[in-house]
């Protein structure tokens, strides 16, 4: 599978991958939101959830019906986004032994980097991530301002995220 390695595939993927994320982000606070308006605290418990389902019928119950069927809706094409990732990204690259970095993750960088070997050092990779610090120095004072945000955004985020 290594040879049909197609990077343009694979950084489509991420992308919807990266949408299908945000869009489940949206939901579980349209949720909460909806949970905050019934009198529960701001938690997505199974408790709390099936507590508002037993409820009456209102326009929030039938948002929160909507909305769980959304959520379970998305996270099944998060779920085959990633089965699809995992079959067109090469399943023997050396990105898989680093600790910390998951099947998800590796597939991730290695659809959006391409080869990790064209960056010279460390810096340069963590540049292009966006991940690298933004330092303004002016005279003998040096802020830092946190990270550049420079690099691709969804591997930026992907990485933060996982």
């Amino acid at each position: 599978m290594g040879s049909e390695f197609t990077t343009s595939d694979a950084r489509e993927l991420t992308s919807q991958w990266d949408f299908v994320t945000r869009s489940i982000v949206r939901v579980k606070n349209r949720l909460r939101r909806d949970l905050v308006l019934l009198g529960y605290r701001d938690s997505l418990s199974r408790k709390n959830l099936n507590e508002v389902l037993r409820g009456e019928d209102n326009a929030v119950l039938s948002e929160v019906r909507f909305l769980l069927g959304e959520l379970e809706r998305l996270e099944a094409r998060k779920r085959e986004i990633e089965k699809e990732l995992e079959n067109v990204v090469p399943k023997d690259s050396l990105i898989f032994t680093i600790p910390g970095i998951g099947r998800t993750l590796g597939c991730i960088i290695l659809a959006r980097v391409g080869d990790v070997k064209r960056f010279g050092d460390k810096k340069r990779f963590v540049a292009y991530c966006g991940l690298d610090p933004l330092v303004e120095s002016s005279g003998k004072s040096v802020v830092s301002r946190g990270i550049s945000r420079r690099g691709d955004a969804v591997l930026r985020s992907s990485i933060l995220q996982l």
